[in-house]
């Protein structure tokens, strides 16, 4: 019963993820002529040169790429997409064509943002739109190349006819979009729980901050063992990870204690386990 319910649920990420793409696509990048890749934008620069069905084309194309699927990524991977390649067409056909701004810079940015967050959840529920979200797959598994750069190599191609049908804007415009597209992607993918990992050395005031540290903030200390470069003597280095807020307090801390204290501060794309994911209860 629970697998069949993570299974509707995961139909249903995937159909908002459609309608997302199909969102930007209609509302945001079409309306401004802007094919910023994928066989969405092939679909808008049929429509404008030739007065193809935007849906039509993607439908057609789609077809085409499920059968790389089926022969590059297996039965497996080609049954995941196939239901997001038969249903985008339908929510580009369901979603109306509208401009809901006339700046297209912002139609830009924030057209390309929702359709990289669609794109993520897709490829997070191991589905996808079909389409040249396909290759990047297949890029992936024979190559090793991260999703993103794949669909920012696969689109490239698509970005390019924007100077044949809609001129040199455009054309930018679309290159800004696809790396719009790519940033967002990388950021989602490399997670949103971010935090911060310090590093603190003191010469002998290291017991003092890890006190205070202890008393002021919840959360746990680590001790490292290291040795000094310039003298090979052994030392120890004091490891917090904590949210971003905390991390002004925590600096406060330190340079109360000792002033001179050595500190390396790192983003953390992501961190898993008790405190951050779960909370121990005794």
């Amino acid at each position: 019963m629970l697998d069949i319910k993570n299974k509707i649920w995961g139909y249903v990420k995937i159909i908002f993820a459609l309608l997302l793409l199909a969102f930007a696509i209609n509302m945001f990048l079409g309306p401004h002529q802007i094919a910023a890749g994928g066989v969405s934008g092939l679909g808008i620069l049929m429509e404008y040169a030739f007065g193809f069905s935007r849906a039509g084309v993607v439908l057609v194309l789609n077809i085409v790429m499920l059968i790389l699927a089926l022969v590059f990524l297996g039965k497996e991977s080609f049954f995941k997409v196939l239901f997001g390649s038969l249903a985008f067409p339908v929510a580009i056909a369901i979603v109306p064509e509208m401009m809901l701004t006339s700046d297209k810079l912002l139609s830009v940015l924030f057209g390309s943002a929702i359709f990289a967050y669609g794109v993520s959840i897709l490829y997070n529920n191991d589905s996808s739109a079909g389409g040249t979200t396909i290759p990047p797959l297949i890029l992936q598994k024979y190559f090793n190349i991260d999703k993103s750069v794949g669909l920012l190599m696969t689109d490239a191609i698509v970005v390019f006819l924007n100077l044949v049908v809609f001129g040199i804007e455009s054309f930018l415009y679309a290159i800004l979009s696809i790396i719009i597209t790519s940033i967002v992607m990388s950021y989602i993918e490399t997670g949103t729980n971010r935090k911060k990992e310090i590093l603190i050395m003191s010469e002998d005031k290291l017991p003092a901050i890890q006190q205070c540290l202890n008393n002021k903030i919840d959360r746990g200390l680590t001790f490292l063992e290291a040795k000094g470069g310039y003298k090979n003597e052994s030392k120890q280095v004091l490891m917090i990870v904590v949210d971003n807020q905390e991390f002004l307090t925590i600096k406060r801390i330190i340079e109360s204690v000792d002033p001179n204290a050595f500190v390396i501060v790192s983003n953390v794309s992501e961190v898993l386990g008790r405190g951050f994911t779960y909370t121990h209860v005794e």
